[in-house]
């Protein structure tokens, strides 16, 4: 008798009814038995957080889909308490310490908490923002560094005062109407052209032509799609590929001209004479870690990202801010106008001290956080703020709850420039002492920290003063919208629309009277 034979015989006389039956039947058990193990036996169930999130990565994927992922584990921590579950194999912590131990580590012989798969790669080869392995992310990083020394950015500075003097004399010509500017559309049109002018000395035009160039525009809308592709990786590799099937053509486009910007920058390189980063990454003699063009534009990808996204939402913010606070907009005028006679003698040397200015730029950041996502990291097997976390479990910290808690900041939703003062400032005020500032890394920290944060914050610097010197500027549509209620994240800022009335200030009007010059450019007549 053949056993097999007659078995096999045995399953095809079985009904397909009966067979479903039995697949259904399994996949119950299978997914009881799953249940069970997460709710009471995976090392994350003794964290508190919602069921859902608990048995299913979809509570994690809807706050997303919903552009509201830092409020709600905002309200998940202030729930919950300091670590929270919010999916099957991730936790998320809320202190200080935390940070410490987990953006920190990598360092000093601890072992390092990788960054996950969510950081989007596309293609072979991995920026240095999404460079999970440590070795690979230092050697990217070493080669990276000489580009945003003290003295390779002040040798670019030409390039920036020449951007935020074309978009400030913009403002100045076009911005006294009854209807303003739209304050979204031209944050991302300076943090574009100089995003692309510092990068790899290409001008986008942004500013020149008021129009998006097309780059920024397939940047913007790809932003909801890169978040879809985030969030389905946590299904698994079988269905992860599903979201290829609504790949936006905006993406091929972007990804196919941007490489194209560098290449020409890359090939023809001696034709380059203004300072770039491109100048110190591919100068004569130098080695590179790799040649690979594709490799190169992963790199580029990632400097004009980091160059564009953190910028425009500091502009946004602070500009939109000080226009909603008269009070402090004023004191932070003054500080400007009276340390400086002459427009053109704003350098950033004399700005790197100025107390309001730099409460401005420290107060935006904290109020409008970059680095809302959770800045995931994977586990070595360590503890984090006394909880052990084994290896290959997901973590992430929530700078967002962190910067906008009562347990940490006095007047947390409040813009107060004024709490980053020094104490013997005549503005001071000690309801502030207690703020906890050890918690505040608007650029993260440790070996991941922002390579950029230091041209950033030149940037902000020189815009800033420059605006305040010469402008003085109001919100037209203050009911029309709520910074906050009206903010999305997705892959990036998704950001409300205030219109924005500039006017010359008292000191550029004296100037111009007096037959004024501002950087060879011709001020607005009054």
């Amino acid at each position: 008798m053949n056993s097999v034979a007659d078995f096999k015989e045995a399953l095809g006389q079985v009904p397909l009814t009966s067979w479903l039956k039995f697949s259904a039947g399994l996949y119950l058990v299978y997914h009881i038995v799953r249940a069970i193990y997460l709710l009471n036996f995976h090392p994350y169930a003794k964290y508190p957080g919602p069921k859902w999130a608990a048995l299913s990565n979809t509570w994690y994927m809807y706050q997303w889909f919903k552009g509201r992922y830092p409020w709600s584990i905002e309200a998940a921590l202030k729930k919950y308490g300091d670590v929270v579950r919010i999916a099957p194999n991730e936790i998320v912590f809320f202190t200080v310490q935390a940070q410490n131990d987990i953006l920190l580590s990598g360092t000093k012989g601890k072992p390092a908490f990788r960054k996950s798969s969510f950081y989007f790669k596309i293609g072979p080869h991995t920026g240095l923002a999404a460079e999970s392995d440590p070795e690979k992310h230092r050697t990217i990083r070493k080669w990276m560094a000489p580009a945003f020394s003290p003295r390779a950015l002040k040798e670019q500075d030409p390039v920036l005062h020449g951007v935020v003097d074309k978009a400030i004399n913009k403002m100045a010509q076009k911005g006294d109407t009854p209807e303003g500017m739209d304050l979204t559309i031209w944050s991302d049109w300076i943090a574009c052209d100089l995003a692309g002018s510092l990068g790899y000395g290409y001008d986008f035009g942004n500013i020149e032509n008021e129009k998006d160039a097309d780059l920024l525009r397939w940047f913007n809308a790809v932003t909801v799609w890169v978040t879809m592709d985030q969030a389905f990786k946590r299904l698994g590799p079988f269905v992860h590929p599903l979201v290829y099937l609504i790949l936006p053509r905006s993406l091929v486009k972007l990804l196919r001209k941007h490489k194209k910007i560098v290449a020409n920058r890359v090939e023809n390189a001696k034709d380059f004479k203004q300072r770039d980063y491109f100048t110190s990454f591919i100068q004569e003699g130098k080695s590179m870690p790799n040649t690979n063009m594709d490799w190169i534009l992963a790199q580029a990808n990632h400097i004009f990202i980091g160059g564009l996204d953190p910028d425009t939402n500091l502009f946004w913010s602070a500009i939109l801010f000080l226009a909603q606070h008269p009070d402090k907009f004023r004191k932070f005028a003054a500080e400007i106008r009276g340390k400086f006679k002459r427009y053109e003698d704003i350098e950033d040397e004399e700005l790197t001290h100025l107390p309001w200015l730099s409460g401005v730029i420290d107060e935006s950041l904290r109020l409008h956080t970059n680095g809302s996502f959770g800045q995931p990291r994977v586990s070595p097997g360590a503890t984090v703020d006394g909880h052990y976390v084994p290896k290959g479990c997901g973590v992430q910290t929530s700078i967002f709850a962190a910067f906008h808690s009562e347990r940490y900041w006095h007047k947390p939703h409040d813009f107060c420039p004024e709490r980053w003062l020094p104490a013997t400032h005549s503005d001071y005020d000690p309801a502030f002492a207690k703020d906890v500032r050890e918690c505040f890394r608007p650029f993260s920290a440790g070996t991941r920290s922002c390579i950029g944060q230091n041209m950033g914050y030149r940037q902000a610097r020189i815009l800033f003063a420059k605006m305040a010197w010469k402008l003085d500027w109001e919100v037209v549509n203050p009911h029309e919208f709520h910074w906050e209620r009206d903010l999305r994240l997705y892959a990036t800022w998704v950001r409300p629309h205030p219109r924005i009335r500039y006017k010359l200030s008292d000191v550029a009007k004296a100037a111009a009277a007096e037959g004024g010059r501002e950087n060879g450019e011709k001020l607005v007549e009054v």
